[in-house]
């Protein structure tokens, strides 16, 4: 039983990046596709990473915790709080990058770093 919850967990894991691959794919400009890439890499990992934690636990014989595999669980929550926490940063340091260079989204209503100051450009870049 655990074995069939272990497996939905995966699949929806799945699911949930290959939607964020089509979103990354047909987002019009950088920071919308980061930020569709940005939703595999935490709610994809998470979802995948609960079902290898359900398949540690499947492991075990008859719902003994002595028999519980605790390897699994352990390494899934260590993946996922890694996912997050790097997608997180990585994502707002590359969309805080991408404005003070000026890229700035299509779909964008309102500029709330307007105010911040450009990034001084070297005598190599165009």
């Amino acid at each position: 039983m655990i074995d069939a919850i272990a497996f939905a967990f995966m699949l929806a894991g799945l699911a949930v990046c290959a939607i964020g691959v089509i979103g990354a794919i047909r987002m019009p400009d950088f920071v919308n596709r980061m930020h569709a890439t940005t939703i595999i890499s935490t709610l994809g990992s998470i979802l995948t990473m609960i079902g290898v934690a359900l398949y540690g636990f499947a492991e075990g014989e008859g719902g003994n915790l002595a028999a519980i595999d605790w390897n699994y669980p352990k390494s899934a929550l260590v993946i996922v709080v890694c996912a997050m926490v790097g997608g997180a940063i990585t994502s707002h340091a590359l969309a805080r990058a991408c404005f003070r260079r000026g890229i700035i989204p299509k779909n964008l209503k309102v500029n709330e770093m307007a105010d911040a100051p450009a990034a001084p450009r070297t005598e190599d870049e165009p």
